[in-house]
C-alpha cells in the first residue's frame, strides 16, 4: 500500500510506503483507521503540506452524534505560511508583512497586547510598494468555545497570540485566494465533521 504525501520543501507529491503510513499511525494518529490514514494521506498530498513538520494536523475527535470518534484535519500556521510563499514565488509577488496589531474596545490599535482580558481584534497586513492589504478578524467571532461555552485552553492562555494567528491565516488567503482556496474550510464551526482542509490548529505556539 503506498499513497502520495507531500515534501516539505518544495510540496511536490512522493511515494511513501505503508511504512511511512505506518509512522503516521504511530506517531500523529495512533487512534485512527485504516480508512482514516487514507483520508489524511490524501488531505497531505492535495495541500501539499508535511505532517511531520507541523504543517498540517490530524486527530481523532468524538463525535456525539454517531457516539464514536471522527477525524479531524487541520492546517497549522506553519502550512498556511508555506501554501502563501509557495504562491507568492508563482506570481512573483514582492513585499513584507505588517502587524500584527490589537485593538481594544476604543479601536485604537496596538503593536502589543498587554493587557490581561483578550483583544476585541487583530490585524496583519501586508506591504508592497505603496499598497496595503489588510485581514482583520473579531475576538467574539473567532475565538474557539468548549462544549460549556467557555474558551479552550489555549485561548484562555493566549488570546491575543491566536487571534493573530487567525488574521494571518485570512491575509495569506485573502491574498491568493485561487491558490488557498483548496484551504477554505474553517475549523471553528459548531460541530466539525471530517474535515478535507483546515484552518489553523489551536495547538500552534
Amino acid at each position: 500500500m503506498s499513497t502520495d504525501l507531500a515534501t516539505r520543501e518544495t510540496g511536490l507529491p512522493v511515494v511513501y510506503d505503508s511504512d511511512r503510513l505506518a509512522l503516521i499511525k504511530q506517531t500523529i494518529l495512533p487512534d485512527a483507521s485504516d480508512s482514516d490514514l487514507a483520508v489524511f494521506a490524501d488531505v497531505c498530498s492535495r495541500t501539499g503540506l508535511d505532517p511531520f513538520s507541523r504543517q498540517i494536523y490530524g486527530r481523532m475527535e468524538f463525535d456525539p452524534a454517531t457516539r464514536g470518534k471522527r477525524l479531524l484535519i487541520m492546517v497549522g500556521i506553519d502550512g498556511w505560511r508555506v501554501a502563501a510563499q509557495r504562491a507568492q514565488a508563482k506570481h512573483g509577488i514582492k513585499g513584507h508583512m505588517l502587524g500584527p496589531e490589537w485593538c481594544g474596545e476604543d479601536g485604537h490599535w496596538r503593536e502589543v497586547w498587554l493587557k490581561s482580558t483578550p483583544p476585541h481584534a487583530a490585524r496583519v497586513g501586508w506591504e508592497y510598494g505603496t499598497d496595503v492589504t489588510w485581514a482583520t478578524v473579531l475576538y467574539r467571532e473567532f475565538v474557539r468555545l468548549t462544549k460549556d461555552g467557555a474558551p479552550t485552553a489555549i485561548w484562555r492562555e493566549k488570546p491575543a497570540h491566536m487571534l493573530s494567528v487567525r488574521a494571518e491565516s485570512h491575509l495569506h488567503r485573502k491574498m491568493f485566494p485561487q491558490d488557498l482556496a483548496r484551504l477554505e474550510i474553517d475549523e471553528d464551526q459548531p460541530s466539525p465533521t471530517v474535515l478535507d482542509m483546515g484552518a489553523p490548529a489551536d495547538s500552534d505556539y
